[in-house]
């Protein structure tokens, strides 16, 4: 990063004495030093302009240095502003996520489970009425087979039935025709006729 460092920093006197910058105050009190050892005599001839010199060269790095320091300490109270704006903002991101997080365990996930439960509840009901339904289906097929059966045993015995009429009417015809017959006689008659097959015939067609 880059220092700026103005000139006014350093100096900014328009006479000997009116001056603000580092090097100016520092010149200030300089000068009071020299003179008060130029008035003692400790400074004469060539000692006061090396002394002189010397000390104006060290005041003008020193507030070179001052005036860098300045600036260095600015920049740095700068940047530890920024940082801390910085930190801030993701303090407050950080806050902002941490409520969104907090809804989604306090609000949305609550619901969330709660319609999970919902429709575990649906597929358990659905899955109970496919079972009765299907219980159900099975029943009624089972009463249509039997249905079915009775059916198909109702149409023989209607047939066994009609058989018996038939066998009736004719040993009974028989029976007119010749003024009755023993038992000699009955087996003339063609097997599905005689009285031995039309018993047998009653007894499977009565009722139990």
């Amino acid at each position: 990063m880059a220092i700026d460092i103005t000139f006014d920093t350093v100096t900014n006197a328009t006479t000997i004495s009116d001056g603000t910058g580092y090097f100016d105050v520092l010149m200030k009190t300089i000068n009071l030093h020299i003179e008060d050892q130029y008035n003692k005599s400790r400074l004469t001839g060539p000692d006061y302009a090396t002394v002189y010199l010397g000390l104006v060269q060290a005041a003008l790095t020193q507030s070179q240095q001052f005036a860098l320091q300045e600036k260095l300490q600015e920049a740095q109270i700068d940047g530890i502003l920024q940082d801390n704006i910085l930190k801030a903002k993701q303090l407050e991101i950080a806050q902002k996520e941490l409520d969104i997080k907090a809804y989604e365990l306090t609000s949305m996930l609550p619901k969330q489970l709660e319609k999970l439960d919902e429709e575990i509840d649906l597929l358990q009901t659905q899955d109970s009425e496919l079972q009765l339904n299907g219980a159900a289906d099975r029943e009624i097929k089972t009463s249509q087979k039997n249905l079915y059966n009775r059916q198909e045993q109702g149409f023989d015995d209607n047939l066994n039935l009609k058989l018996f009429e038939a066998q009736l009417d004719v040993y009974g015809m028989a029976w007119s025709s010749v003024g009755g017959f023993g038992t000699a006689d009955d087996t003339a008659l063609p097997a599905a006729f005689n009285g031995t097959n039309i018993t047998a015939l009653y007894n499977s067609i009565k009722p139990a």
